[in-house]
């Protein structure tokens, strides 16, 4: 499911979509294996909590730092607590707000119920690399 997050309505965006993904290998072999320019993890966000923009759960997460100078790029995936016997079925689309060499912020909101919140320990799984270093 795809849906604008700026705007709580079933506004459409008017251009085309790309969809990407990437299939992350078991985090802690992962890491070994690319600790120098690769990190990655889980983090659990809770639930949602009210706002003046709706419903939103927030996150830090920090990662083993890259080079101060390093340019560091974070891909994010909501994933639904699976160990719960009401067995979710929520949509959710995280956005990253902020982006550092040792940490992410990021956003998330439920998309398939505009506005509504959620009360499963949503799980927020995320991959964090270096693309270049900053002159």
């Amino acid at each position: 499911n795809v849906a604008r997050l700026d705007v709580l309505s079933n506004a459409g965006w008017g251009q085309e979509l790309l969809l990407s993904y990437l299939v992350i290998p078991d985090p802690a072999r992962f890491n070994r294996a690319y600790s120098s320019a690769v990190a990655c993890g889980s983090v659990v966000v809770g639930p949602s909590k009210k706002s003046a923009q709706g419903h939103r759960g927030h996150a830090t997460v920090a990662f083993p730092p890259f080079p101060s100078s390093a340019r560091v790029q974070v891909l994010v995936q909501t994933r639904c607590d699976t160990t719960d016997s009401h067995h979710f079925d929520d949509v959710h689309s995280a956005v990253v707000t902020g982006i550092s060499a040792t940490e992410f912020n990021v956003t998330v909101a439920r998309v398939d119920r505009l506005g509504e919140g959620w009360g499963q320990k949503l799980e927020l799984q995320w991959l964090a690399w270096v693309t270049a270093e900053l002159p």
